[in-house]
């Protein structure tokens, strides 16, 4: 179980068309910021957005190569793509 914090800045890594970050941004008040490599799932994702008073971001990414500066986020998030990485 996550503990979030109102304000704490979320990485979900793998963010699919973005059903955990919006219900993470809106139950929990965190800023989250999505990524995945399916452009038409990010695209989904950001017309889901449009009008949604809750913070979050989307971003065409792969979390292999994608560089954030220190401390950027406070809790980074994958329900499954950690899997799909390690196992490659």
């Amino acid at each position: 179980m996550l503990d979030f914090k109102p304000g704490q800045k979320v990485l979900d890594v793998g963010c699919g068309i973005g059903g955990g970050d919006f219900y993470m941004a809106e139950n929990f008040d965190v800023d989250v910021v999505g990524i995945d490599l399916s452009v038409n799932i990010i695209s989904f994702a950001l017309e889901h957005s449009i009008g949604l008073k809750c913070s979050v971001e989307f971003e065409v990414a792969d979390c292999t190569k994608k560089e954030y500066s220190d401390n950027t986020f406070d809790v980074i998030y994958s329900r499954d793509t950690i899997l799909n990485i390690l196992s490659t």
